[in-house]
């Protein structure tokens, strides 16, 4: 599921009325370490957490009816909270900082724009998805209260 939301995402930045100069930019899912230097114009969104959105969970079995007359039960869908961190990579041109925060700033807009991830972005089994894939963006949490602990731990 989560490769499908990966293709999701990228698509994302694919659609129609995205910024040209975002949708020129590659979309990767590296590791932003010391070694990462992309080639061309990157925005770059890194998985570094996954975890149970335990506020979304439900206890409710799920009745899948089976023909001609069963019912079977199975366990509801575990809903599940992917953290990225959204980085931009400009390469060629002057003032590389400001680059820098262009691709970041079109990145949010995007992101802003679909609160929930729209139909034609979604890849794989999110195709028909349980529940609206939801798009939750510069949030305040505890995984990036020390930054440079970050950088340090994932070796940038």
């Amino acid at each position: 599921m989560i490769e499908d939301l990966r293709a999701s995402l990228k698509a994302l930045f694919d659609l129609d009325g995205v910024p040209r100069e975002l949708a020129q930019a590659d979309v990767v899912f590296d590791r932003p370490d010391d070694k990462f230097a992309p080639s061309a114009s990157t925005l770059n969104l890194f998985l570094y957490d996954v975890r149970e959105d335990v506020a979304l969970r439900s206890n409710e079995p799920v009745r899948v009816p089976r023909p001609p007359d069963e019912v079977s039960i199975r366990p509801p869908a575990m809903r599940i909270a992917c953290s990225y961190l959204v980085t931009a990579w400009p390469v060629g041109g002057p003032e590389s900082a400001l680059q820098e925060q262009r691709l970041l700033g079109l990145a949010l807009a995007v992101l802003r724009g679909h609160p929930i991830l729209p139909a034609q972005a979604l890849q794989g089994r999110l195709k028909d998805p349980p529940f609206p894939v939801a798009l939750t963006f510069a949030q305040d949490d505890d995984a990036l209260a020390k930054p440079g602990e970050f950088w340090s731990a994932i070796g940038g």
